[in-house]
């Protein structure tokens, strides 16, 4: 499974490979106004109507490769990882303050 992850591969085909493999596996699915897809990052319309809603996941999706994730969720104030790449930043450097 290690040839399905980064640039070259995803979590969704690690996934797709588990959910095959396992009988018992039970799928469900998360509420979209909690759980918002990266979208969010690219459509402002889209971007105020969760306004009201308190986000658990933004997920840095929509856009191919780690790269530009970690490009875009440095744009946002979203990266929590130090430069130096050994720790995380406090909680009071980040966009996610805002909603505590």
């Amino acid at each position: 499974m290690a040839d399905d992850i980064g640039d070259h591969g995803s979590d969704q085909l690690i996934l797709e490979k588990i959910m095959q493999q396992s009988s018992q596996l039970e799928v469900g699915w998360l509420h979209p106004h909690k759980f918002v897809p990266g979208i969010w990052y690219k459509d402002e319309e889209f971007r105020q109507s969760h306004k009201k809603n308190f986000i658990f996941v933004l997920q840095n999706n929509w856009i191919v490769g780690n790269e530009g994730k970690v490009e875009r969720a440095k744009k946002w104030n979203h990266w929590f990882l130090s430069e130096a790449g050994d720790e995380c930043l406090p909680i009071s450097d980040t966009a996610a303050v805002k909603h505590m």
